[in-house]
């Protein structure tokens, strides 16, 4: 069994983060992970959607 988390956290940009944004995001890192090779997890950077890993 292989799991890909995808990570997306509000904070400083709180005030422009929906539920609907929030789930967008968590849903790009997602994807990301699942590119990996591996069992991943990515967390997703505000930056013009880009996504971080992490092990």
């Amino acid at each position: 069994m292989r799991a890909s988390i995808g990570v997306a956290v509000t904070g400083e940009q709180a005030e422009n983060c929906d539920a609907a944004e929030l789930l967008r995001r968590a849903d790009v890192a997602m994807y990301s992970a699942k590119r990996g090779a591996t069992d991943d997890w990515v967390l997703h950077r505000t930056e013009g959607d880009l996504a971080a890993a992490g092990t």
